[in-house]
């Protein structure tokens, strides 16, 4: 079993292709996978204060896309979702880019 952090990323913030109407959650093994949460807001990445981080952080999320009212099993099982992938560098915390990684669609 696996630990992870959590990461919101703030609206404000351009993430490529990611619907405005989902929370902007997301899970990342890129830290220190103890259950934290950090921020990414205000141009830079936070967990409680703003952190003086350099690197880069991966954080992923997938999201359901099931349409119950016109899939074959009556609605009751996810049947396809999107995977959202993200690389965001930093460097002395100030947030420099974040960039999709990848395009998965699932639809079994």
């Amino acid at each position: 079993m696996g630990m992870f952090d959590n990461v919101i990323v703030a609206d404000d913030i351009e993430l490529e292709g990611f619907p405005c109407e989902v929370p902007r959650r997301f899970q990342t093994k890129s830290m220190d996978c103890v259950l934290d949460v950090y921020h990414i807001k205000e141009g830079a990445l936070h967990k409680e204060v703003r952190l003086n981080f350099s690197g880069t952080m991966v954080f992923y999320t997938f999201i359901n896309t099931h349409d119950s009212a016109n899939c074959e099993c009556g609605g009751d099982e996810i049947c396809s979702f999107e995977w959202f992938a993200y690389t965001a560098e930093f460097k002395d915390g100030n947030l420099i880019s974040i960039d999709r990684d990848n395009l998965f669609i699932s639809d079994r």
